[in-house]
């Protein structure tokens, strides 16, 4: 998740980052899941942080 990005939700797989809103994928290092470090692929200075599906689901429900 980007607190830089107002909330916005990246998920990770073996093989890069998606941003859940745009749809766009970053591939490979450091991005996928393995080697993530939070770092936001849009903003390098930005370190995100892991947030679970849960927290995903209650944060999408207040937003509508």
């Amino acid at each position: 998740m980007s607190d830089l990005e107002g909330g916005k939700v990246y998920a990770t797989d073996s093989g890069g980052t998606q941003d859940t809103a745009t749809g766009q994928y970053y591939e490979g290092r450091p991005y996928n899941w393995v080697n993530f470090e939070g770092q936001n692929p849009r903003h390098p200075s930005e370190t995100m942080r892991e947030v679970t599906s849960e927290e995903v689901r209650r944060l999408e429900g207040g937003r509508r």
